[in-house]
């Protein structure tokens, strides 16, 4: 029995033994030190960043040689610039007693030794000298030989960290500006337009869309395109779109080409495999979005391809759960028979609030494993612009581009991660709240769109009591948090506000309101309001945050019409009591009583707001709710962005008799309200409440909010 446990030990042994004399030893304390060897700007630059990293791992500071000739008594680090190398890769292998990091340009080389570090040394972007232990011994297998392999071949979070190269050489991520020569719609800024590039409509030009079939057009592009690959052949992605709109060019040449009333992509696609033959070492793309959404019958070149716009799928949702699974196969079914090159434009955030959440990470990792698996390997994820701040944007640009690399990485490591390195003091307490949300909104069916208000959201995830548990934590910690995590925290106490805030006023007069009912007509302002416009206020403005939604609505006048809504306590004889819609309601604005809840709207259309697309607003109302009344007040929204417009006029109606009152004449964008003087006598029986759209404006949408009698 001895002998036999002897041999087994001696086996485990040798066994050690020979995994160490595989190991190929960079860095060993107390023995001689790497050398770098660099030859090229470019390589000398790669070099910098190496030396910085290593003095960070081991506290140790290397020499860097630029003679090219390798040092054989000591272990190397080649930084090579190999064109023969594919422009999206980097190369990391060892050979006799050099470590070579290759790639074809500069940002590969970067990229390749901040990989280096993060994969096989331990460092990560999150790392300092104080904060990551030194090393005493840099090793990796002797036999290393790894090339770039991700899920996706172009990986873009478009969040305001990945506008920093430095994020990007951490997380292999790409950008607009690196690779994008003409990007989104934007022809008008490649070419000067002529009349002859235009569309034509029955005869007549229209200034507002290009004729895809110009010659003019052609010939500008061919110029434009040749100019920006002798400047940078490796910014070399040309993005060729019609413009924003649902207008397509027939003329003759554009209709011979297929294009109907509805459809540009056969105009499109071909200029497009015109210019892929004439540049074959560009490459080629245009969306499927709005009139270019069905697929031509030409299959595209192999340089050329197309990026899928998720604007029409459901968010916040599985998608192979959904009801439109079926629909979005086929979309990718149609595409993958015509191109390999298949990208997608996604999107991350709630673009009508910043300071919304959007916890859809969980459900983003199993629709890009199902994106991958349909033959996209692109993805361009659309969330915040550079220097614009939206809630943990850091995080999502983080965890998507940890899942543009690959789709099965442990997202829940990952932000436990992220949040206790960004945030030491907080970490914990953020990391919990998130993943609960993110786990709520995992389980959850409802789709919360990337445009609307803090409704669906609440259905979805979001409720009170976590938010002021959240706060709370957060706010008893601040205090002894380094001033670096102070500033990353008056960004989240902010958005915790702001949502407080949003989710007391959409709910109005009631318990959880931001007022409380105090008599059948009364109420009296929750302290909660008071306390949360405070911190909101305070936070906002430590953390620079002056707009907060897409359209630019700012932040100071949310606070204002917060105080007006607080210096006013809400009276109204009609509070909570039943109405009834004589008119027919729009599918997306069913509920009528949002007209006397006390929820009053601001100047966002997507909340508190009964939006009537369909038919002029109509409301019956018993007489003996409003008998003791001798005012009327009504709120309608302003908001030419969006086609909301106040009506003409409003008409009360008593027992037939009706009584019309004019809007004055203003040509603002916000609230416009309307107070009138009225006598509701006491034998009326019935009581109607109508609005008149101007003739004008007879297809456009009216938004009204409070009906108010007193």
């Amino acid at each position: 029995m001895f002998k036999k446990l002897l041999f087994l030990l001696l086996t485990q042994l040798l066994l050690v033994g020979c995994a160490n004399s595989k190991d190929f030893v960079l860095y060993k304390n107390n023995s001689a030190l790497p050398l770098i060897i660099a030859v090229t700007q470019h390589e000398l630059k790669a070099a910098a960043r190496f030396q910085q990293f290593f003095k960070i791992a081991t506290g140790k500071n290397i020499e860097v040689k630029n003679n090219g000739t390798n040092n054989h008594e000591r272990k190397n680090i080649a930084l090579v610039i190999d064109r023969d190398i594919n422009s999206d890769s980097f190369h990391i292998y060892t050979e006799e007693s050099t470590l070579y990091i290759k790639a074809a340009n500069l940002n590969g080389l970067l990229t390749g030794v901040s990989n280096f570090f993060s994969d096989y040394v331990g460092l990560t972007q999150f790392d300092t000298a104080k904060s990551f232990s030194s090393l005493t011994e840099i090793k990796v297998d002797q036999n290393l030989n790894y090339t770039t392999k991700y899920d996706f071949e172009y990986r873009e979070p478009y969040f305001a960290q990945n506008f920093n190269p430095d994020f990007r050489y951490w997380n292999s991520t790409h950008s607009i500006e690196d690779k994008w020569a003409l990007w989104g719609h934007n022809l008008v800024k490649a070419v000067k337009v002529t009349p002859q590039m235009l569309a034509k409509i029955n005869g007549k030009t229209n200034d507002e869309q290009f004729d895809f079939s110009s010659k003019e057009l052609e010939k500008a592009l061919t110029e434009y395109i040749s100019q920006k690959l002798e400047y940078d052949s490796d910014v070399n992605y040309f993005m060729i779109m019609p413009n924003d709109n649902d207008i397509v060019c027939l003329c003759d040449a554009c209709k011979k080409e297929g294009n109907t009333e509805n459809n540009a992509s056969p105009a499109v696609f071909a200029l497009l495999n015109r210019l892929a033959d004439k540049f074959p070492q560009a490459v080629f793309f245009s969306s499927a979005y709005i009139t270019t959404q069905t697929p031509p019958k030409t299959k595209l070149k192999a340089n050329t391809g197309v990026m899928i716009s998720t604007m029409s799928f459901p968010k916040g949702v599985i998608i192979e759960k959904s009801t439109k699974f079926a629909s979005i196969n086929r979309i990718f079914e149609d595409w993958k028979a015509l191109t390999d090159k298949i990208y997608l434009w996604d999107y991350a955030i709630n673009f009508d609030n910043y300071f919304e959440f959007y916890p859809t990470l969980l459900i983003q990792q199993q629709n890009l494993n199902y994106y991958k698996n349909k033959g996209v390997n692109g993805i361009f994820m659309h969330g915040s612009d550079e220097g614009s701040f939206t809630a943990f944007g850091d995080l999502k640009a983080y965890i998507y581009a940890k899942l543009f690399k690959d789709v099965k990485t442990d997202v829940e490591k990952e932000i436990k991660l992220f949040f206790i390195k960004e945030y030491p003091k907080t970490g914990t307490i953020l990391s919990d709240y998130y993943l609960n949300a993110e786990q709520a909104s995992y389980k959850s069916n409802k789709i919360i769109d990337i445009y609307g208000g803090i409704q669906q959201f609440k259905n979805k995830y979001l409720n009170l009591i976590d938010l002021n548990n959240l706060y709370n934590k957060i706010s008893t910690l601040y205090s002894s948090a380094s001033v670096e995590e102070q500033k990353k925290l008056n960004l989240v106490l902010a958005s915790v506000s702001f949502q407080q805030l949003e989710i007391m006023r959409t709910n109005g007069v009631s318990e959880n309101g931001y007022a409380v009912p105090t008599n059948g007509s009364s109420a009296t302002i929750n302290e909660q309001s008071t306390s949360a416009l405070k911190s909101f206020k305070e936070y906002s403005t430590a953390g620079g945050i002056n707009t907060y939604n897409e359209i630019g609505l700012l932040v100071s006048d949310y606070l204002k019409q917060w105080q007006n809504l607080l210096n006013q306590p809400y009276k109204n004889l009609l509070y909570g009591k039943a109405l009834k819609a004589l008119s027919k309601l729009d599918e997306d604005y069913p509920n009528i009583k949002v007209l006397n809840d006390g929820a009053l709207g601001f100047t966002d259309y997507y909340n508190n707001w009964l939006i009537a697309t369909i038919e002029p607003l109509k409301v019956e109302i018993a007489a003996q709710d409003i008998k003791e009344a001798s005012w009327l007040e009504m709120h309608f929204l302003v908001d030419k962005k969006h086609r909301i417009y106040a009506p003409e006029s409003i008409v009360l109606t008593l027992d037939g008799k009706p009584q019309e009152y004019k809007l004055k004449e203003d040509a603002f964008t916000g609230i416009q309200k309307i107070r009138v003087q009225v006598k509701i006598p006491k034998t009326t029986q019935s009581v109607i409440l109508s609005v008149k759209k101007k003739p004008e404006f007879e297809k456009r949408a009216i938004a009204c909010d409070e009906i108010i009698f007193n």
